[in-house]
């Protein structure tokens, strides 16, 4: 277990396209977001997960379920929970990405520098599945506060590390760690090809 970094799983999506909440949805036996924490543990023993309602998740042992610092429905808010919670780099995961590959997270965390250290695939950020220096608190507050609450415009105001697709291919050749699950087709889906 690596104690250099926190883990934060962002569970405060609506799941409007999943008809239902989606980090609860079961498959293999266990909920969606069970997958990711589970993934996760051998990373850290401080894997906590930020969202609206944190009673949901208190089910899962070892993870502390925090409640989201901003009335805002916006993935930015988790991050900005996250900065109050730890004062070491921390890798900030989506609820709904349960094929994350161990060796990618492994990857990142062994060439994080910088503010962030994100991935670049098919020429965008994938900042669910990043690595981030708490210090970055201030700048994310401005983002939200100047209207311009995304991470695509807040990751150019940062200072990043950026790994390419090539990396990420190097240790994940079919990216399926940046898969999110929006329908219960994408599990399916996703499911034959990271299995």
């Amino acid at each position: 277990m690596n104690d250099t970094i926190d883990v934060f799983i962002l569970a405060g999506g609506q799941s409007k396209r999943f008809k239902g909440d989606k980090t609860l949805f079961i498959f293999d036996n266990k909920p969606m977001i069970e997958h990711v924490f589970e993934t996760l543990y051998s990373f850290s023993k401080n894997i906590y997960i930020v969202s609206k309602n944190p009673e949901k998740y208190l089910f899962i042992k070892n993870a502390k379920s925090i409640k989201d610092i901003l009335d805002i429905q916006n993935p930015l808010s988790g991050l900005y929970t996250a900065c109050f919670y730890t004062e070491k780099p921390f890798l900030l995961v989506g609820a709904d990405m349960p094929f994350i590959k161990k060796d990618l997270v492994e990857y990142m965390i062994r060439n994080h520098k910088k503010e962030a250290t994100i991935f670049k695939i098919n020429g965008f950020f994938e900042p669910l599945l990043a690595v981030y220096d708490p210090s970055v608190k201030d700048k994310i507050k401005q983002s939200i506060e100047n209207q311009r609450a995304s991470f695509q415009k807040l990751i150019l105001n940062l200072d990043v590390n950026v790994l390419t697709e090539e990396q990420a291919r190097s240790v994940d050749k079919d990216l399926i760690s940046f898969s999110n699950i929006n329908t219960k087709e994408d599990v399916k889906r996703f499911y034959n090809i990271g299995h």
